[in-house]
């Protein structure tokens, strides 16, 4: 029998036009501080899987996504709202390779991690910065 860790270190992309491919594994909901957050799961394609928190913009758009979808996440930055009063959010743009699709069948029992789970909560430090305060 061999043993995975799970869990782990929780990436944020920071700087605009980071970008993370893989494909999707599952998400994390209600986590962080307050239980709002959601945390992605990415196999990327050296075998490797890595969690980054998401946000609402985000998390829109992975709704329209599967599980076992490869996938491009970058981070665009900050951007300045319009139906918000200004106030300034994470943008993201998603990509979808729909050829390199994998069936979650094909994928380990573990790597299904679409659930409501016990909350993530950050450092101070690793806390995106919607979540610092």
């Amino acid at each position: 029998m061999a043993f995975e860790k799970v869990g782990g270190d929780v990436l944020t992309l920071k700087e605009a036009g980071e970008k993370l491919t893989g494909w999707l594994i599952g998400t994390l909901t209600n986590q962080g501080q307050d239980g709002t957050s959601t945390i992605v799961t990415i196999e990327k394609e050296d075998g490797s899987k890595v969690q980054m928190w998401s946000s609402k913009v985000l998390d829109d758009k992975l709704s329209k996504v599967r599980e076992g979808d490869f996938i491009c996440v970058e981070y665009l930055g900050l951007k300045k709202g319009e139906k918000n009063g200004g106030r300034e959010y994470r943008n993201w743009e998603l990509y979808v390779d729909s050829e390199k699709r994998r069936s979650m069948a094909s994928m380990p029992e573990t790597a299904s991690a679409t659930t409501t789970q016990e909350p993530v909560t950050p450092e101070p430090n690793d806390a995106p910065p919607f979540m610092q305060g």
